[in-house]
């Protein structure tokens, strides 16, 4: 993390960032995590924005240089948008049937919805997020109780 926020130290084409180092970046029981404030001159008081390093396991499978979806502003760039280091889309439709297992979170459920619209390698995707809930701290390999989790839905977290 202290890379990162040193990277942040210097503005980058415009982005500038700010960040008070004793108490924006913190350690959770699985990832570090910062918030800064990105601003740029149209917008001085900036946005508090998110920045999570997961420290959970390795991934299952490479990690990926994805380029990015095309913006119509790519063109008004002075540089080409940079690939971004990337979870394999299966690696990360496992790892969101963990957290929609593991919590109560409505949008995880969206998301599911999303994907399921998707092609997707579903046999690989299905053994990637057996493993995943096989080496998890917690008791949720179960897909009936899964299954009666969002049929009955009173535990929701419909916020977030």
């Amino acid at each position: 993390m202290a890379k990162m926020l040193d990277a942040l130290a210097q503005p980058y084409h415009g982005l500038s960032f700010r960040f008070d180092r004793d108490k924006d970046w913190y350690f959770t029981d699985k990832s570090l995590a910062a918030n800064p404030v990105c601003a740029h001159a149209d917008h001085e008081k900036g946005l508090k924005i998110k920045l999570e390093v997961s420290l959970r396991e390795k991934p299952a499978q490479s990690v990926r240089a994805t380029p990015q979806i095309a913006q119509d502003y790519f063109a008004l760039l002075p540089f080409k948008p940079a690939d971004i280091p990337s979870l394999a889309f299966e690696e990360v439709v496992s790892e969101k049937i963990r957290a929609a297992s593991q919590r109560s979170k409505i949008r995880d459920l969206h998301d599911l919805s999303e994907v399921a619209r998707r092609p997707l390698k579903r046999e690989l995707t299905r053994s990637l997020a057996v493993v995943k809930l096989w080496e998890s701290d917690r008791d949720n390999l179960n897909y009936q109780q899964f299954a009666e989790q969002i049929k009955k839905g009173d535990q929701y977290d419909l916020g977030n």
